[in-house]
């Protein structure tokens, strides 16, 4: 019966959000112009995109380096504070809220449902020859993958307990590099994975409004269940959130780097020659 359930609101959901996605607008050029297939290339991009992540810091500006700051002092604020929202939580946590969670928003985080949309996604953009579409799947996928590497590089790093794992929960209480390998709350994965894709989705679809609006809420709402679910603190959440946004918009920007000059071989019956592209905009 649960089965049942859950089954119907994969379809439900699938058949919502697919129903707007694909009546998006089909004249995609002016958003995609460097396009993404699924070849040796993007195979490839999975290293550099990674890479890119990874060495990210070596390359940040003042502003750059303000903002992780601001970061970094948002999650220890609420770090301080993850008791008192945790008992928030736990207090009006209730049957509703249990059943949101474990039917639709912990499968959302696992890629259960995100998956499968990207992947209509992906056989529109080739049967309707969508750019965009077929772009944005691929671009979705590899976001989840990396993000997914990153959360669980980090949470083997950080060795944080589960508020649910301890007799008497402790924020406080990481672990470091060594430990048992169960002890991985920080950040949440289900957050990172559900706001990479986000993301992507926001920014590929930006001239949709509602289309980011209800990604970004989506993937809020999930990570706030594994709060509901005491699976993680708030300050799990929070970070989880921001390395999937950063995650997300990085391989999307990515993606659209292109050449603005170009050199393209040109015949006619007469004459051969080159042909000079450049892109001013």
């Amino acid at each position: 019966m649960k089965k049942n359930i859950q089954f119907r609101l994969l379809i439900l959901f699938l058949m919502i959000f697919c129903n707007y996605i694909l009546q998006a607008q089909h004249d995609s050029s002016n958003y995609f112009k460097p396009q993404t297939h699924f070849n040796k290339k993007y195979i490839k991009s999975y290293f550099s995109d990674s890479k890119d992540v990874v060495t990210a810091p070596f390359r940040w500006n003042k502003k750059h380096w303000i903002t992780t700051t601001a970061v970094v002092g948002t999650t220890v604020f609420l770090i301080t504070q993850d008791d008192n929202i945790q008992d928030f939580f736990q207090q009006n946590r209730n049957y509703y809220t249990d059943n949101a969670s474990k039917y639709f928003f912990d499968p959302l985080g696992k890629g259960y449902y995100s998956l499968p949309l990207l992947g209509i996604l992906y056989l529109k953009g080739i049967f309707k020859d969508d750019v965009r579409a077929e772009t944005t799947a691929l671009n979705g996928v590899k976001a989840f993958v990396i993000s997914g590497i990153i959360a669980k590089i980090i949470k083997q790093l950080t060795h944080r307990h589960r508020p649910n794992q301890d007799e008497i929960s402790d924020p406080w209480n990481w672990d470091g590099s060594i430990s048992d390998t169960e002890y991985n709350s920080f950040p949440s994965g289900h957050t990172v994975s559900g706001f990479s894709i986000a993301a992507v989705l926001a920014s590929s679809y930006k001239d949709k409004k509602w289309i980011p609006v209800l990604s970004y809420s989506l993937a809020t709402i999930n990570g706030l269940a594994r709060i509901n679910d005491n699976k993680h603190w708030a300050s799990d959440v929070f970070m989880g959130a921001v390395l999937g946004i950063a995650i997300g918009k990085l391989v999307y920007n990515n993606s659209q780097k292109n050449d603005k000059i170009k050199i393209i071989p040109s015949s006619t019956k007469n004459s051969v020659g080159l042909s000079l592209l450049i892109e001013l905009y």
